[in-house]
């Protein structure tokens, strides 16, 4: 589904550009109404990658896809698929579906559907989102997942009032997880303002070893010379149903995808 995507937003140099490109499309959203519950997420994100795709080249997203994707929001609001709509809606710039993203990101106890939303958020990249996102990243200081996607979602907002919190937080994170989180968040929102505090740390003898470790990790991450993380490219293409524990391990954190 996700390569249905990629490839039919490609209009090819032969004749007929556009009727794969629109083959592609009723394909995808037919898919939303006949697949099952352990594919339509999958179906939901072949079909924002390809409006995303078509929108880069000057292209209207379809209205039909975006009806496509609404209604599937509205008829499978389950955490295990919610997210992939809300993400499709986001790569979609859907922006009339921004409250509703924004109601399911600030009222759901699920973990991975919040930071799915919130990244959706971050995709939309309404400003309006910016107070919502902020309350969400201040309520997940003990949940890495929701802490980091959050302040991703900010990042990509271009917000970056949190810097002083997760320098703060950093400095007092209990557990590797949440040093991890602090460490990637300050890596997307952090700024010049958190240059100083963060060098500090690392040259503080009273801050523990770990946390003056990943002081210079959010230091890396903040002046990487690219854009995305080291690890994007391995990520890119991947079969997340059959990586091995080494590439992906959300459970235990060890894989390389996993790491910062």
């Amino acid at each position: 589904w996700i390569a249905l995507g990629r490839a039919g937003a490609r209009a090819g140099a032969g004749a007929g550009g556009d009727e794969g490109l629109q083959r592609a499309r009723t394909a995808l959203t037919s898919g939303l109404e006949t697949e099952n519950g352990l594919v339509r997420p999958w179906v939901a994100l072949g079909l924002g990658v390809l409006e995303q795709s078509r929108a880069r080249t000057g292209d209207v997203v379809a209205p039909d896809s975006l009806r496509a994707l609404r209604r599937a929001l509205e008829e499978h609001s389950s955490p295990s698929e919610a997210g992939a709509y809300c993400l499709a809606l986001g790569l979609c710039k859907d922006g009339a579906s921004r409250e509703r993203i924004e109601r399911e990101a600030t009222r759901t106890q699920d973990d991975e559907f919040q930071s799915q939303a919130a990244l959706a958020l971050g995709l939309l990249g309404d400003r309006e989102s910016i107070e919502p996102l902020r309350r969400i990243v201040l309520d997940a200081r003990q949940r890495p997942l929701v802490l980091r996607d959050g302040a991703i979602a900010l990042g990509l907002i271009g917000d970056h009032e949190l810097v002083g919190f997760l320098v703060s937080w950093l400095r007092e994170a209990s557990n590797l997880g949440l040093l991890s989180a602090t460490a990637g968040a300050l890596g997307w929102v952090g700024d010049q303002r958190a240059i100083e505090p963060l060098c500090g740390l690392v040259e503080s003898r009273e801050t523990p070893d770990r946390a003056r470790a990943f002081a210079a990790v959010a230091l890396g991450l903040m002046c990487d010379k690219d854009l995305l993380p080291w690890n994007a490219t391995i990520a890119r293409d991947l079969n997340w149903w059959l990586a091995p524990a080494t590439l992906y391990d959300p459970s235990g954190g060890s894989g390389v995808i996993d790491l910062l």
